[in-house]
């Protein structure tokens, strides 16, 4: 059972390796914040826990609006 995730991110373009954002403890949900406008983020999650870390999920590929709508 996974302990923790790590949440991390890849901005295309921009970034040259996958970089760790967040780290989730006890919860299975992750808000990321404060990403590029008209950007193509691709985002990973890795588990871990007592044994160490599993290899890292599929990667989603989302594309970040220009104009995003607010967070209420």
């Amino acid at each position: 059972r996974a302990l923790r995730y790590h949440v991390e991110i890849f901005v295309v373009g921009v970034d040259t390796d996958f970089r760790r954002v967040q780290t989730v403890i006890g919860d299975s949900e992750a808000t990321l914040t404060d990403l590029p406008a008209g950007s193509t983020v691709r985002v990973r999650i890795i588990s871990v826990n007592d044994a160490g870390s599993a290899p890292p999920s599929d990667v989603v590929e989302i594309v970040i609006p220009l104009n995003p709508a607010p967070v209420p």
